[in-house]
């Protein structure tokens, strides 16, 4: 668990999640090839989202969107 500097006080990590998103066709990672890219959103523990990145599920290769 992280704690803030100032305060100590507990807080959560960001936490990755990839939504199920079947509009969205297949994309080959450009690290193994593999067709496991997804679209990924990093968010808090109110599920404000903080970043989006594109994440291979096979590889785990991440890429800033």
């Amino acid at each position: 668990m992280l704690t803030s500097a100032s305060t100590g006080t507990p807080r959560t990590a960001p936490r990755l999640r990839i939504p199920p998103d079947q509009t969205a066709p297949p994309v080959p990672c450009e690290q193994c090839g593999y067709t496991a890219l997804h679209v990924g959103r990093v968010v808090d523990a109110n599920d404000r989202v903080l970043a989006t990145v594109l994440v291979c599920t096979r590889c785990n290769a991440r890429t800033p969107f």
